[in-house]
């Protein structure tokens, strides 16, 4: 069967895990199956030997290359190891930016070629450390400080915090002493983050540091996919598939599909967690990874072969995305009732949809008596970004509604009606005034 292995130090993933080993036959193969790991592909230095891990048994067999191209050549050491793993050095004699070339069957892994910053010899580097860094207990939008001494190094200390969303954010740094700093920063979202902090813009050792902000760890390694929609699709119509995350703490969830087309992607939470819904509209392979807590869960990147007639496909693969801040849930725990509308069914009519006049009461009519049940929310935004607050919806007959509303500031207006979790047709509106 299947198994997930997660390697962890002080409790936290290390790169590339978890990942996926399989005992027994092999129930599939091919390039997107290859995993890769080890700091050797997210930084290095001049003069050291740079090294990283591969994976390869899930992909079955085939030809794996590696090459490494940038401002000087690059000595490559490859050691093979048991049950499927390749260890890789790289050492390099000129710092700059390098990429990393890892060809399966003469196609390009997931994630290849990598993009790696390999600084000078870090020299006085070496000599800065940290005191008083919490990498557990952190708490969101309250401060964190600790301090970096030189310990004799001269140069320009930096330091900013990659968070779980993906996005990155500066370090106040504070001089104290002669040699002595002051670093603080306000965590926006719970999740690992990762500090890096560098002198002259080398790391300092044992840089980039993993801190735990939060009660709960989100763990990427309790996450799991499944659904037909992973493995095949079609063209023109839905194809779900569905990330389980009971179990997994709270993080952000991340849904990448790169293909032939761009896709129309959507999202409604379940009792297990999220249901994805991609609609392709040229066939071919497309590539959908997941994410949590912007770490690969494992078996991603999945591989769907979608078949049907659709629009010629790109000669470019093009990408859709989408990512969800996600609540805890408990494996078991069943959620509220949930009502089963279809907004694509819901008739909105009137001439509020299209003009306002300030002052003036405007009216329009919804119609749900072919979409079901679920919750009917309208709402308008004003130009000033803020609600606009004389908005009434009432209810005329069990399956028609009369919405009526006031402007009072000339400009463009947005009204928005959802049915259950999905927009209408026609939603969001443009009224001008």
């Amino acid at each position: 069967g299947t198994h997930t292995l997660s390697i962890k130090h002080k409790g936290l993933h290390i790169s590339g895990s978890p990942f996926v080993y399989s005992v027994g036959q092999l129930s599939s193969g091919g390039t997107h199956k290859v995993q890769v790991g080890g700091p050797g592909v997210e930084k290095g230095e001049v003069g050291f030997s740079n090294v990283f891990n591969i994976y390869t048994r899930e992909a079955g067999a085939g030809e794996l290359s590696v090459a490494v191209e940038g401002p000087s050549d690059a000595l490559i050491k490859l050691e093979e190891r048991p049950h499927g793993f390749l260890g890789v050095s790289y050492k390099v004699k000129v710092a700059g930016m390098y990429d990393i070339h890892i060809k399966f069957n003469d196609a390009h892994i997931p994630g290849s070629p990598f993009r790696v910053h390999i600084s000078p010899d870090s020299g006085v580097a070496r000599n800065v450390t940290v005191h008083s860094l919490k990498d557990r207990g952190l708490q969101v939008d309250k401060a964190s400080t600790f301090t970096v001494s030189y310990n004799g190094a001269k140069g320009t200390l930096n330091a900013c915090v990659r968070t779980p969303s993906g996005s990155h954010e500066d370090c106040f740094v504070q001089e104290m002493d002669d040699g002595l700093y002051g670093l603080r920063f306000i965590p926006k979202e719970n999740g690992v983050h990762y500090l890096d902090i560098k002198l002259n813009d080398h790391h300092i050792p044992d840089s980039p540091f993993a801190i735990m902000v939060g009660s709960m760890a989100a763990d990427p390694a309790m996450v799991l996919a499944h659904g037909d929609g992973l493995e095949r699709g079609s063209c023109g119509i839905k194809n779900k598939f569905v990330v389980r995350t009971a179990g997994a703490g709270s993080s952000f969830l991340a849904v990448f599909i790169e293909g032939p087309s761009k896709c129309a992607l959507s999202c409604r939470e379940v009792d297990e967690g999220y249901e994805f819904s991609y609609t392709p509209f040229a066939p071919g392979k497309y590539l959908i990874t997941v994410k949590y807590g912007n770490i690969n869960i494992a078996g991603s990147p999945y591989q769907s072969e979608v078949t049907g007639s659709g629009r010629k496909p790109s000669p470019l693969n093009e990408t859709t995305s989408m990512v969800v801040e996600t609540v805890e849930k408990r494996p078991g725990a069943k959620s509220l009732r949930r009502f089963r509308g279809d907004a694509s069914k819901v008739n909105v009519r009137g001439p509020g949809l299209k003009k306002a006049r300030c002052n003036q009461t405007q009216t329009f009519t919804i119609d749900v008596k072919d979409a079901g049940h679920a919750m009917l929310c309208v709402g308008m935004v004003a130009p000033n970004g803020l609600p606009e607050p004389e908005l009434m919806v009432k209810k005329n007959n069990p399956t028609q509604y009369t919405v009526s509303y006031k402007v009072v500031e000339a400009g463009e207006h947005t009204l928005c009606i959802r049915f259950g979790d999905e927009e209408v047709p026609g939603s969001p509106f443009s009224i001008a005034t």
